[in-house]
């Protein structure tokens, strides 16, 4: 919700009539402007120079990418019982082979 009330106070907004309303929103260069961590996630906005978030979100995104880190890790050894157990098999079909030749 802060997020929404940040993009709506930076709208200036008139009233032409009681059925219309204006407004209208700074422009920027994208390259020169800091772009809010919140913004850019989650309505792809393209990142400039500078990104800005606030300590919660950094935090989060920290805990996030160790956690990430963590079941890479598992995943990876996982990953590597798988490899050695396929070399196994093909080891042992290699032998059944030889052994069903008489070789």
């Amino acid at each position: 919700m802060e997020f929404l009330e940040k993009k709506a106070k930076r709208a200036h907004v008139r009233f032409k009539s009681p059925r219309k309303v204006a407004w209208y929103e700074e422009e920027t260069d994208v390259k020169t402007a800091p772009t809010e961590f919140l913004e850019m996630y989650y309505l792809g906005l393209f990142p400039g120079d500078t990104v800005i978030m606030s300590k919660s979100t950094a935090r989060e995104l920290e805990d996030r990418l160790k956690k990430l880190e963590e079941e890479n890790k598992r995943l990876k050894e996982i990953n590597d019982l798988l490899k050695a157990g396929i070399i196994g098999l093909i080891l042992m079909l290699v032998v059944l082979f030889l052994v069903q030749r008489g070789i």
